[in-house]
């Protein structure tokens, strides 16, 4: 019950710098890459959002993809590979599980409805965007959020499954997530961690995900990474019964799953009352 999800509302910003397409590092490895720029408004700016994949010009090439079941959804333990020549063949694309498929809806029919476009290698999906978006275009991206170490902090990247045209007006756009946490009794200081002008109560939780090494040690599984996050508060007191009912833990680890907001390049997320 793991989630780590954003949506993204809003028209594409697309410039120079937005698409790499072709470009060939020096160990081989030929690459599409898309840096997507999605203005949500003024309450959330722009936001963005990557997507990334390619080649090896000097080694045979596989894509890592699972089955599906009879009734025709995703069998996640029936994994295998294919090879990269057959990522396009109808025969082998059907045998493959729908969340393989990185889903762009750019183009529509002569009767008006979005045409849905499944690639299997983010490469070739980066080039097909690259073909049919423009600038201030309206769309809807979704994804997965991805949180690493990076020098000496933890950078979150979000990382693109879907592209969508989308009919919604300004008044609609959104920059939204939602992400499981873990906390602990030490996630929370009241004393440290609220700030009253801006009724906003900092939490130092912890997001899983996987890393290849801790430190330069080898360790590739889940870890729990950390990361702080704010709360938006409505009142003192809502928050007091909040954190007594929610927040505070007085013995091992508490997973919340949260619905939030990209508000300023942070990161705000919000409970009610019947989340407690």
């Amino acid at each position: 019950n793991w989630v780590s999800t954003f949506r993204l509302t809003g028209k594409a910003r697309i410039n120079d710098n937005s698409f790499k397409i072709d470009e060939v590092s020096q160990s081989g490895w030929c690459y599409n890459n898309l840096n997507l720029g999605v203005d949500c408004g003024e309450r959330f700016g722009n936001v963005y959002a990557n997507l990334m994949g390619g080649y090896s010009t000097n080694n045979d090439n596989v894509i890592y993809v699972h089955g599906k079941k009879d009734d025709g959804s995703d069998d996640f333990e029936n994994r295998f590979t294919i090879d990269w020549k057959n990522r396009n063949e109808d025969e082998v694309l059907d045998e493959i599980g729908d969340f393989c498929f990185i889903k762009i809806g750019l183009e529509t029919t002569e009767g008006g409805k979005i045409y849905t476009q499944r690639f299997l290698s983010a490469y070739d999906a980066v080039a097909y965007v690259n073909e049919h978006l423009t600038n201030d275009t309206v769309i809807t991206v979704q994804g997965t959020m991805k949180y690493s170490f990076y020098k000496d902090g933890v950078s979150l990247q979000r990382n693109i499954t879907s592209i969508f045209l989308s009919k919604a007006e300004p008044e609609n756009y959104k920059a939204v997530f939602s992400q499981s946490i873990l906390i602990d009794k030490e996630s929370i200081n009241l004393k440290e961690d609220i700030d009253k002008d801006r009724s906003s109560l900092k939490i130092h939780a912890r997001v899983l995900d996987y890393v290849k090494e801790i430190n330069g040690t080898e360790f590739k599984g889940q870890y729990p990474i950390p990361y702080t996050f704010e709360y938006e508060y409505a009142s003192e007191d809502m928050l007091k019964k909040i954190y007594d009912k929610l927040f505070k833990v007085k013995k091992g680890v508490r997973q919340i799953n949260f619905e939030g907001e990209f508000v300023n390049s942070g990161a705000v997320i919000q409970a009610t009352m019947e989340d407690v």
